[in-house]
C-alpha cells in the first residue's frame, strides 16, 4: 500500500518537475533574473521554486531548485534541481536530478556534441534531435512561448507540445498524457495549475 502511495506522489511531482520554472520575482537586470514562486495545495503552502537565469557573453543559464515536503501517512521530501547553459540562443548543455528522501532517484545529462546531443540518464545513454534546441522548459519560467507549439524537456529528453488556450495561457501536454496550465504576465510565468487525481495544485509567483 505504502509503495503504491509513494509511485502515485512521484508521477504528481515528477509532472511539476517539467514546469519548474515559475517562481517570484526577487530580481532583475538586463543579465540576471531571479523567480520565486510559492507550490500551493489547498489553501497550504507545501514547497517552494527557485529559478534563476544568468548571462555572461554569449553564454546563458538556467537553474531552477524545488523542494516539496507533502505529509500522507508519512513524509515524503522531493527535491527537482535543473542545471541548463545556452551558447547563442542554443542548449549546449542540461542535467536534471530528482531526489526523494535524500536518494536519487532519477537523472537526465544532455550534452550537444557537434551534430547531435547526447543525452545520459540513470538507465541508458542515446542520442536524439539533429538540429540544435532552442527553446526548453527552463526557458519557459522567463519567455511566454509566443508562436511556439513545440517545448523541449530537459528531463524527458523529447519534445512536448504547448498550445494557447486563453489570453496568455498555455496548456502543456506531458509524456503520460496529462496537460498542465501556464499563465503569464508581462512575458513572466505566474501561474501553473496542475490537476491530478490527488488534488489540484497551484505553483504561484510570489508577489
Amino acid at each position: 500500500m505504502n509503495g503504491m502511495v509513494i509511485s502515485n506522489l512521484l508521477k504528481l511531482f515528477s509532472g511539476f518537475a517539467v514546469f519548474f520554472n515559475l517562481v517570484g520575482f526577487t530580481f532583475s537586470t538586463m543579465e540576471n533574473t531571479r523567480l520565486e514562486y510559492d507550490i500551493i495545495k489547498g489553501n497550504n503552502k507545501i514547497g517552494e521554486l527557485n529559478a534563476t537565469r544568468n548571462k555572461l557573453g554569449e553564454e546563458v543559464s538556467y537553474a531552477i531548485d524545488s523542494k516539496v515536503v507533502i505529509s500522507f501517512l508519512f513524509e515524503l521530501n522531493i527535491q527537482f534541481k535543473y542545471d541548463s547553459k545556452f551558447e547563442n540562443d542554443y542548449l549546449t548543455w542540461s542535467d536534471f536530478s530528482n531526489m526523494t528522501n535524500n536518494k536519487e532517484k532519477e537523472s537526465t545529462e544532455i550534452t550537444w556534441e557537434k551534430y547531435r546531443y547526447k543525452v545520459k540518464t540513470d538507465k541508458k545513454e542515446s542520442y536524439v534531435s539533429k538540429s540544435q534546441i532552442a527553446y526548453t522548459l527552463s526557458k519557459m519560467y522567463f519567455i511566454e512561448p509566443i508562436g511556439i507549439d513545440k517545448v523541449f524537456s530537459e528531463r524527458f529528453a523529447e519534445y512536448l507540445t504547448v498550445s494557447e488556450i486563453g489570453d496568455h495561457m498555455y496548456e502543456l501536454t506531458l509524456p503520460d498524457g496529462k496537460k498542465n496550465i501556464y499563465s503569464f504576465e508581462n512575458g513572466i510565468c505566474n501561474e501553473v495549475k496542475v490537476d491530478h487525481t490527488l488534488a489540484t495544485f497551484y505553483f504561484r509567483l510570489k508577489q
